[in-house]
């Protein structure tokens, strides 16, 4: 179930000026979920209860039209991530390039589970392999890598098979090593945790 906590933190994420270009078409036909969403931005809804005593004051089950409410729009809100304009934000070059790269692996992922060859976007693909492998996001070279070097296995362009077998060889190697060092990293924090708590109880 979504919370009201993080409708507002999205909300307060996708404020409207970003999509003000998007927001008549996002919501034409959904009235309450306009509503809802721009009374949070204001400040207007500042708890669930507000805001589900103003939606449903009559209603015998007024929180369960509200969740349904509230998904809806939490649905809404994570589709409009794909269509914000980032390029005047404030982040760096590498925040704006894994941003560039994950909407475009979003694209790719959908394309392909659409049973699309990937020969129609190849060359989004392939640009997204460039700027992830510069910016060094190992997880998308790999993603990626792996359904460009399918693609010319398949097309018996050897070249650009080897050459994709060896990034997507490369980027999982590299996950390995991370996950190992992560696995690590946890465990050792969760022996000192427990060793401290245990030595705070004593005292």
């Amino acid at each position: 179930m979504s919370s009201f906590n993080e409708l507002q933190e999205m909300i307060g994420f996708i404020r409207p000026h970003k999509i003000k270009h998007l927001k008549d078409a996002v919501f034409s036909r959904e009235g309450k979920l306009l509503e809802l969403y721009e009374g949070i931005a204001t400040g207007r809804f500042d708890s669930e209860v507000s805001a589900r005593k103003y939606f449903y004051p009559q209603k015998k089950y007024r929180a369960s039209y509200f969740n349904r409410l509230k998904r809806s729009l939490q649905d809404k809100l994570a589709d409009l991530v794909f269509f914000i304009d980032y390029t005047e934000s404030p982040y760096e070059a590498a925040h704006l390039g894994y941003i560039y790269c994950a909407k475009r692996v979003a694209m790719i992922n959908i394309w392909i589970q659409f049973g699309r060859p990937l020969r129609g976007i190849l060359s989004i693909a392939e640009k997204t392999m460039r700027v992830a492998k510069y910016h060094g996001f190992t997880e998308i070279t790999f993603f990626v890598a792996r359904y460009c070097y399918f693609y010319y296995q398949h097309q018996i362009k050897l070249d650009k098979a080897t050459y994709y077998e060896a990034e997507f060889e490369r980027s999982a190697t590299i996950l390995k090593k991370e996950a190992d060092i992560d696995i690590v990293y946890n465990r050792l924090h969760r022996l000192v945790t427990e060793k401290t708590a245990k030595a705070l109880s004593v005292e």
